[in-house]
């Protein structure tokens, strides 16, 4: 009987984290749950340089500053009382903590939480995206040729369980036709449904920008890459076209801030706009459209069946580390949008703009945000009940 979950994660523990990790939902399930951070290591970079604004720690947190640390830890744990979710990206320097779970025949797996539209299915695609790697980020691509190499020939083997957020949620390495795949939700739907009980309205009516906080944003310390923009180049043309909007629609802008973003931190970018960090469900609820590039908080949108405004600029359309322009173009054209580059004025169609293709977002929303398998319950909560049924 599995009595223990253990999470592994690989960027420090925030309030966020342990709350969209249902920590409390598996607690109050008879589970003991640990997070176990391997950021020291895996990504000493960011352990050293980034400081999230709502750090977490309590007491079933453990921070591991060698592999060889964590390996001896892991070749600790019971079998038959230990399961083990992680969120350790598959890749070289992973792969023997992904070996010693599988040599300890640990229960283990991920949750396929936040997938996206992913513009590399073809096989044209996929070569196109791999020249790319190999001109930008030459580790980048031999990252990507050991995620296509059988794990089993690695000594790894295949996860036990994927947690779904949607029946077209991406791929996960390292599985095979056996990993169970348990139909759940994302986190955002768990944020929705809690919603659902607050009443108050003090934005409604509102636009709402979802930040991504661009030229600022800690992934970029994970891959090892510049950001795509400096803050000079970004904000101005967005304001600009804040005001625009604001004067078309007759509402004001407000900024769903990034989760890990510190804007407290950073002189006024958004010319006096309200800035509010970790109501996005809250703001979108409330709100008449919504603007964004492309990101997990679009879920939102659809989940309220907000119309949403796709927006880019030249700078993002050309950043070369990543395909940022056909990502955003993906993310506009699957929910029958078209992408607005600010460096291109034209006269916009509002009336169309705010118009919502139905199809598109039910699609959208079965694919990336709720599995229309699932129950309507929390997705941690799904997860303890398959956990249980583990004999």
């Amino acid at each position: 009987m599995i009595k223990r979950i253990v999470f592994f994660i690989e960027s420090p523990l925030t309030k966020r984290d342990y709350n969209r990790f249902g920590t409390e939902i598996l607690i109050n399930n008879g589970f003991i749950v640990e997070f176990w951070d391997f950021t020291p290591f895996i990504n000493p970079l960011v352990f050293a340089k980034y400081t999230p604004p709502d750090k977490f720690t309590f007491e079933g947190l453990k921070l591991f500053y060698s592999k060889s640390a964590a390996i001896k830890s892991i070749k600790k744990l019971s079998y038959k009382e230990t399961l083990v979710v992680t969120f350790l990206d598959y890749q070289i320097k992973t792969l023997e903590i992904y070996q010693t779970l599988s040599f300890r025949k640990i229960l283990y797996g991920t949750a396929a939480i936040g997938s996206l539209p992913s513009n590399f299915s073809s096989k044209r695609n996929i070569i196109n995206y791999l020249l790319l790697k190999l001109s930008n980020q030459p580790l980048s691509l031999i990252r990507a040729i050991f995620n296509r190499l059988t794990p089993q020939w690695l000594g790894v083997k295949p996860m036990n369980f994927v947690l779904l957020g949607g029946e077209r949620a991406g791929k996960k390495n390292p599985t095979d036709i056996n990993t169970e795949m348990i139909h759940a939700c994302t986190f955002d739907y768990d944020l929705y449904l809690q919603e659902k009980f607050h009443k108050e309205n003090e934005y409604e009516g509102s636009i709402v920008f979802l930040d991504v906080y661009l030229p600022f944003h800690s992934d970029y310390l994970h891959m090892g890459v510049p950001a795509p923009c400096k803050p000079e180049e970004y904000y101005p043309p967005l304001v600009n076209f804040f005001e625009t909007i604001e004067s078309a629609l007759n509402s004001k802008v407000v900024i769903a801030a990034h989760p890990r973003s510190s804007y407290e931190n950073h002189p006024d970018y958004f010319g006096g706009r309200k800035v509010l960090r970790g109501l996005t469900s809250r703001l979108v609820k409330q709100s008449k459209c919504v603007i964004a590039h492309g990101s997990t908080a679009l879920n939102f949108a659809v989940i309220y069946e907000k119309p949403v405004l796709f927006v880019t600029l030249n700078i993002l359309q050309n950043y070369k580390h990543y395909q940022l322009g056909k990502f955003y173009e993906l993310m506009a054209n699957t929910l029958g949008n078209e992408l607005i580059n600010l460096d291109e004025p034209r006269n916009i169609d509002w009336q169309a703009e705010l118009e919502i293709d139905h199809a598109a977002y039910k699609m959208y929303r079965d694919s990336y945000i709720k599995s229309p398998l699932a129950p309507e319950k929390p997705c941690w909560q799904i997860f303890a009940d398959y956990v249980k049924t583990i004999k």
